[in-house]
């Protein structure tokens, strides 16, 4: 084998391994891009899961008290105005 058939044949095989290591390379960084966007978004979905879930107990909570003020005691106050719903006259 001459060297000029060997520089060919290396070329041959090295200029498609070089191309091929580059788009790895590139695949590579698009998808560790997607994976952190994705990481991103489930720990603000979690984080807007328990924000929620602290704002339904918090709801709830109200809820009871109001139920149990209102049922055992005397009504509240009207509102200012004279009004006694929100939106009434």
């Amino acid at each position: 084998m001459t060297p000029d058939t060997a520089y060919w044949i290396l070329g041959a095989v090295a200029v498609p391994a070089i191309g091929w290591a580059i788009h790895m390379t590139f695949m590579l960084m698009k998808t560790k891009a997607e994976v952190t966007i994705l990481l991103k978004m489930h720990r603000g979905t979690n984080k807007n899961l328990e924000e929620n879930t602290r704002a339904i107990r918090s709801l709830t909570h109200y809820f009871r008290w109001f139920i149990t003020e209102t049922l055992e005691k005397e009504p509240p106050p009207p509102l200012e105005g004279g009004a006694t719903v929100v939106g009434g006259d």
